[in-house]
């Protein structure tokens, strides 16, 4: 029996959310040709349930929380959706052409008919010649390799996810329109005594790059950007309720990742820095949010008093706002950390929006004012 560690997941301890990890073990006593594979999830949660992440596309190298997947434009995705009563799991092949998803579609069915949960735990059996490695990202429990290369990523989140949101999500990938509840694109079968949604779609039509890119546009004549205004119609699922001001030529728009719908990148000579916006809902715990992007930064969770300390009120668009410098860096002291970040919330209703600048410390040190001016000329849009 091997063990294997995976990476860390949300969990609940004492009714407060805390990262937590869990032990993935691979069950081959027995069965070892079979490659049989069980995955724990979480603990037992009490109250609050973990945030349910549903906005953008996957990254490449990461998606804001942790790499997932390649950005790369697809022309084809095969997903299956399992939701049970302590977490829901998704199975997804992505591909920039649509022949590879052919050509594997027969063993993705396989391995969809041989998941079982006894005891919990989600388990499957992986055709000959399959391999299997660790997740690689967070809430990516898993990656499941063909012979050929072609990977399945199998990504676990919290239980009760939505199936219409997260289909839009997927049609905004392949940039198809959203669907309904009344035409859902999903084939739904039986596995067992498990209900399983089969979402199967491919690009029909090429996304006008022009819009698709959330940047600014270029006025020719004085070569600068005008107010970034995210498009209200490129396929994305999530509307964006704010006007960004333009930023310098240094920044590069990025597309949007599985989290970050909106996202900028600067390399200069003081190091990388990434600017990001999320959108999750109001229930995610922000200490819990810094703890997760902190996790990346190498810096330990923030107990409640040290988080307490080190966020400030502001305001965003006109809206109340919060916002924190993690890891945080006492006055007169300096950063013992390479990397850092400042993370702004901004609530509005059932949902948060987050604003997140991360990189080099020196870059984040020399960004910090623009960042401030930044804020302060977001406006909400019209």
């Amino acid at each position: 029996m091997r063990p294997f560690r995976s990476k860390p997941l949300l969990s609940i301890r004492g009714g407060m959310l805390a990262m937590g990890s869990f032990v993935a073990i691979c069950g081959v006593m027995g069965c070892a040709d079979d490659q049989i594979r069980e995955v724990r999830v979480p603990r037992e949660r009490s109250g609050l349930d973990a945030p349910q992440f549903q906005a953008g596309n996957r990254p490449g190298g990461a998606m804001g929380m942790g790499a997932m997947d390649s950005s790369a434009t697809l022309e084809r995705l095969l997903i299956a959706m399992i939701d049970r009563p302590n977490a829901t799991y998704f199975l997804r092949i992505q591909s920039p052409t649509v022949d590879a998803i052919d050509a594997i579609r027969p063993q993705f069915d396989q391995i969809v008919q041989s998941l079982t949960f006894d005891n919990g735990r989600i388990q499957w059996k992986l055709p000959e010649g399959w391999t299997e490695s660790e997740g690689g990202a967070m809430f990516r429990i898993a990656t499941l390799k063909a012979p050929s290369g072609i990977e399945i990523f199998v990504t676990e989140l919290s239980a009760g996810q939505k199936v219409l949101s997260n289909v839009n999500r997927w049609q905004g990938q392949l940039g198809l329109p959203p669907a309904t509840e009344a035409a859902l694109p999903i084939e739904t079968i039986q596995v067992g005594e498990q209900k399983v949604v089969l979402y199967d779609a491919r690009r029909t039509s090429t996304p006008n790059n022009s819009a698709a890119s959330n940047g600014a546009p270029v006025d020719a004549s004085t070569n600068e950007k005008s107010a970034i205004v995210p498009p209200a119609n490129t396929g994305a699922t999530v509307a964006i309720p704010f006007t960004f001001p333009p930023l310098s030529p240094a920044w590069s728009s990025m597309p949007p990742s599985m989290v970050a719908v909106v996202r900028w990148e600067k390399n200069d000579a003081a190091g990388n820095l990434k600017l990001e916006v999320f959108k999750f809902p109001a229930d995610a715990a922000f200490m819990e949010m810094v703890s997760i992007w902190g996790e990346r930064l190498g810096a330990a969770p923030p107990s409640k008093d040290t988080f307490a300390a080190a966020v400030r009120a502001t305001t965003v668009a006109g809206q109340p706002a919060e916002l924190v410098s993690w890891p945080a860096v006492a006055e007169n002291e300096v950063a013992s950390a390479a990397k850092g970040s400042q993370i702004v919330r901004i609530a509005q209703g059932e949902h948060a929006w987050y604003i997140k600048l991360e990189g080099d410390r020196a870059a984040l040190d020399s960004f910090s004012s623009e960042f401030q001016e930044f804020l302060a000329n977001t406006k909400m849009a019209e």
